[in-house]
């Protein structure tokens, strides 16, 4: 099982961290790092259910394994970063931030190379 993000806006920041790219999206602490108590660095994996550029779907990204950089904050929101390689096949579809919007299964957390599934039990649609 997994946890579903709904539409959400991709973003541009400005964060410098190893295999990181500067795009991300957030999302409530509770579902991840609350939740799990994951570190800062945690690698999220899940898969593209669709993206949104304008009134477009990206049907051809479907399906496809994407992965983020935990950053959690010290408010209530996580930052999601796209990994680099990520984010090097959204911006050849020109999927760019403050233009697009992004759904995403994440289906687990990889720290210290333990794999932690999120939700294993049932989805949770955020």
């Amino acid at each position: 099982m997994v946890l579903i993000t709904g539409m959400i806006p991709l973003k541009e920041g400005f964060l410098k961290e190893e295999g990181a790219s500067m795009v991300y999206i957030e999302i409530d602490k509770k579902y991840l790092s609350k939740a799990y108590e994951l570190p800062r660095n945690s690698k999220i994996v899940g898969e593209i259910i669709d993206i949104q550029t304008g009134k477009e779907f990206e049907g051809e990204l479907k399906g496809k394994e994407i992965s983020f950089i935990l950053i959690p904050t010290f408010g209530t929101t996580d930052y999601l970063y796209l990994s680099k390689d990520s984010w090097r096949i959204l911006r050849d579809y020109a999927i760019l931030p403050g233009e697009s919007l992004i759904n995403v299964k994440l289906e687990k957390a990889v720290v210290n190379e333990k794999e932690i599934l999120l939700y294993p039990k049932r989805d949770k649609q955020i």
